[in-house]
């Protein structure tokens, strides 16, 4: 019962790229994403696709087919969006028209960091830590409890001694260094959480559960601006929630006020609405500037009149993309 809670880390992210606040939590939110892939990728290796050579290629296969074709089509439309634009680049600096094959090249096949300019999807940066970390594991890397124990060690190894050298936030945050710890935390989940559930599972299976650590998630983040350790302590007590909510939510069959069909739905709008967001607010706010709204960057406004048209757009790039891969995908996994 994953697909709610996507969903909500995707719009999470959205609330900071639209309002431009942290008092969204967008940070915090990536990290959950990768530490539920962690979760996820090593239970889909070990239980469905295995460490053969067959089982691997299919793994890597559906991985394509689940990042890739989604992509290309986001891909394509920012393409139609900045042809609508124009030349914007003051207005959106880092999103304009590639325009060298070393450019074209990196955004097409997702090798991407904070710092490459231009992209047509600003935040696929993410995409290349978590397409890094998916031939990680895939390679084996959470293969064992003892692998991923000596994994998780070095992670944290590696993340204690960023903070104890007053490393910079985006050096904790943006590096694909910086992604190993909340991987391997959900990796740590899949191989442990029947042991933790064993000792603390009426805790973490109550009914409210889930929402009492999400509510703290944001209330963490809220707490860290005002403190002003959103990057610092709030930021790593952020990792700490995540990993509630990822026990609370990994051996449970059903949500409060949410029935499995509408899990399964909420979740497949999770892609698109990390991948159209971005793309699509310029569009929406050269429409504004037409239109003579006063909405010219992040605001609350933008949010409350943006976040319909996403949540649109990615129900209907859903419908055109994922369903029909999802059956492709299925056939890969059945023919291993």
């Amino acid at each position: 019962m994953f697909g709610a809670y996507r969903t909500i880390l995707a719009l999470i992210i959205v609330g900071i790229h639209f309002t431009g606040s942290t008092y969204w939590p967008g940070h915090y939110a990536v990290f959950g994403f990768f530490m539920l892939s962690g979760y996820l990728m090593t239970l889909i290796t070990i239980k469905n696709y295995g460490f053969s050579p067959r089982g691997t290629l299919g793994y890597a296969l559906n991985r394509f087919l689940r990042v890739y074709p989604m992509y290309w089509l986001v891909c394509l439309i920012s393409v139609g969006i900045l042809i609508t634009l124009g030349d914007n680049r003051s207005a959106s600096p880092g999103f304009f028209m590639p325009e060298s094959f070393s450019q074209w090249f990196r955004n097409i096949a997702l090798i991407i960091k904070i710092s490459t300019t231009p992209v047509l999807i600003q935040p696929a940066w993410t995409l290349t830590v978590e397409l890094f970390f998916y031939m990680v594991i895939g390679l084996g890397a959470s293969r064992t409890k003892t692998r991923t124990l000596i994994w998780l060690l070095a992670s944290i190894g590696y993340t204690a001694f960023m903070v104890a050298s007053d490393y910079s936030f985006s050096e904790r945050f943006f590096t694909l260094a910086a992604g190993s710890l909340p991987f391997a935390i959900g990796a740590c989940v899949y191989h442990w959480g029947e042991n933790i559930m064993a000792k603390a599972g009426a805790l973490f299976m109550h009914p409210i559960a889930p929402i009492a650590t999400i509510t703290l998630f944001f209330l963490n983040g809220f707490v860290g601006n005002w403190l002003g350790t959103y990057e610092s302590v709030s930021f790593y007590i952020s990792i700490a929630l995540c990993l509630l909510i990822l026990l609370s939510l990994h051996k449970r069959r059903e949500l409060m006020f949410v029935p499995r069909d509408v899990d399964r739905f909420l979740g497949d709008l999770s892609y698109p609405i990390y991948l159209i967001h971005a793309p699509l607010a310029w569009l929406l706010l050269y429409l504004c500037k037409l239109a003579n709204i006063p909405i010219t960057g992040p605001s609350i406004s933008a949010l409350l009149l943006f976040v319909g048209p996403v949540l649109i757009a990615s129900w209907l790039l859903s419908i055109a993309i994922e369903r029909p891969i999802e059956s492709l995908r299925t056939k890969v996994k059945q023919a291993i």
